[in-house]
């Protein structure tokens, strides 16, 4: 169906930054293609410019809920459509946008942007459509990054069927949250990132251009787009996607009568045997044990094809750290630096929370070097963690005293890549074990202080019997330290399995072994 029209009013709300920065949440911009370009929602403002470059004859099909804005391969006339913002620094936001494409479309053009590319160093963002079939987020602020990839096996887009995008970015609290088809399948934790609006237009299905080329114009259809200011819940979100599909509303989970939790550093993103290889070997670790909740080291951009591959929640604290979880994630923890330690409370089911820091220490002073090499006095080397890992473990636990104190109402885990062995280790009874050292590691001594529990150590208290020791992992030919563990403090937690985990049926992937740990919950 083809339409000849000119647009006769653009309408957007004109608050200021600090306004939009609140928590409050209004509707700056709607478009839903009723066989017109027009834009709804606050007060009228015109934009010649952009009515000079949207007038043209444009097709529309059946979309979502009437019409939409047909730029398939069927259309004749496949120009982008530019979106007009008066206020364009907006700390907080959110983006709304149906898509749909003929199934087995392949195609890497935008689907909605802000931005003439996709570099590093162009400030804006892009919601994207990847060559597997599935989308893509990005955005910078011209010096910081993000990039969410997920997989076309849980998130597909040319399937022939409508799928709605979002992503909300709150510059105030540092978080970005990605959506699809209503469900919050990812949070990134973007910390001191800037503006990424710009003084640039919105344009809908390709990147920003200023010509009518049609080029690098998404191959689909459009309907339902929205900007609001503020963020909106993922609630709301939810909402927004059961208004057309309302027979896909999820189940809400029951609180589990058992926690599966796993941590691993799964070294340079599990790609260490191969960008391919290497990720699928660590898919087949977890889809073994089949764990509840997971803090994942060295994550390194792999998260998103791990998370998806079982459909988890996946939140990512820094490039290092994520959590995923089969379960819903509520507030964060946003303890120290990003890069060594982070969290997030996690909703088993009727609102019954797990508090989930992951952490990793600094890996100097090197502890063998000091044992095996130079043979440091057992003093000395107690001495030299004050430097690195004991300070950082002193402030991170002083940052986590609110948790702490209510650990009775909300157990907490706290695991993750210590880069420290363990004080319940190098005791007397394992003094030839560990070359006539006996240390108080200070690290793990301190933590134990602050009434946190090491779940392995509880369940195999000798270490002469079964030691547990992580890293090197066991590919290696050497003596295996433990420096990767699941602590836990609160009485709703009770642990009554705890494994190293260092099988594959071809070659385990990583230099870290993983600690598996399971936990009886009573609330």
């Amino acid at each position: 169906m083809r339409i000849k029209y000119g647009i006769s009013i653009i309408i957007l709300l004109c608050f200021g930054r600090s306004v939009l920065s609140q928590s409050v949440t209004v509707l700056l911009g709607k478009m839903s293609f009723e066989k017109n370009l027009k834009v709804s929602g606050g007060n009228a403002l015109m934009d010649e410019q952009t009515i000079d470059f949207n007038t043209a004859t444009r097709d529309f099909s059946q979309g979502v809920r009437g019409t939409a804005l047909d730029l398939s391969a069927s259309s004749s006339v496949r120009w982008p459509v530019r979106v007009p913002l008066t206020k364009p620094d907006l700390a907080s936001f959110t983006i709304k946008i149906w898509v749909k494409t003929e199934p087995g479309v392949s195609q890497v053009h935008a689907i909605a942007s802000n931005r003439p590319n996709q570099a590093d160093t162009t400030m804006g963002w892009t919601l994207a459509a990847q060559e597997n079939g599935s989308w893509n987020w990005s955005a910078s602020d011209g010096t910081v990054s993000f990039e969410y990839t997920p997989t076309f096996r849980r998130q597909p887009i040319n399937d022939g069927r409508w799928h709605q995008l979002a992503f909300s970015f709150d510059q105030d609290n540092q978080k970005v949250r990605l959506y699809y088809d209503g469900t919050n399948v990812a949070i990134y934790h973007i910390g001191e990132m800037g503006s990424i609006t710009g003084d640039v237009p919105i344009f809908l299905g390709a990147q920003a251009s200023f010509d009518k080329s049609e080029m690098w114009t998404c191959n689909g259809l459009l309907d339902e787009f929205e900007l609001w200011g503020g963020v909106i819940t993922d609630a709301d979100i939810e909402k927004a996607y059961l208004q057309f599909f309302p027979g896909k509303m999820r189940s809400v989970p029951e609180p589990p009568s058992r926690l599966k939790f796993l941590t691993w550093n799964i070294w340079h993103g599990g790609r260490e045997h191969g960008n391919e290889v290497g990720v699928q070997r660590v898919i087949d670790v977890i889809r073994n044990l089949n764990p509840d909740i997971i803090c994942m080291i060295e994550t390194y951009g792999s998260g998103p094809k791990i998370a998806d591959a079982f459909g988890y929640h996946f939140y990512l604290r820094s490039s290092n750290l994520s959590i995923m979880s089969k379960y819903p994630f509520g507030d964060f923890i946003d303890v120290f630096q990003p890069f060594n330690c982070g969290g997030i409370y996690v909703n088993m089911g009727d609102d019954r929370m797990v508090a989930v820091v992951n952490t990793w220490l600094h890996y100097l002073p090197d502890y063998r070097q000091s044992m095996l090499e130079d043979q440091i006095p057992a003093e000395e080397i107690f001495i030299n963690e004050g430097e690195t890992r004991y300070a950082e473990i002193v402030e991170i636990l002083d940052d986590l005293e609110p948790v702490l104190k209510n650990t009775n109402k909300i157990p907490l885990i706290m695991a993750g890549d210590f880069n420290t062995p363990s004080h319940l280790d190098f005791t007397r009874q394992m003094e030839e074990t560990h070359w006539g050292y006996i240390i108080e590691w200070p690290v793990t001594k301190e933590i134990e202080e602050h009434g946190l529990m090491d779940s392995f150590r509880e369940i195999h208290p000798d270490p002469g019997s079964n030691y547990g020791g992580t890293q090197p992992s066991h590919i290696f030919d050497t003596f295996h330290y433990r420096i990767d563990y699941i602590f836990y403090r609160g009485k709703a937690l009770k642990p009554v399995d705890s494994r190293v985990i260092s099988g594959h049926p071809v070659k385990f992937p990583s230099d870290h072994d993983a600690v598996f740990t399971v936990f009886e919950m009573s609330y």
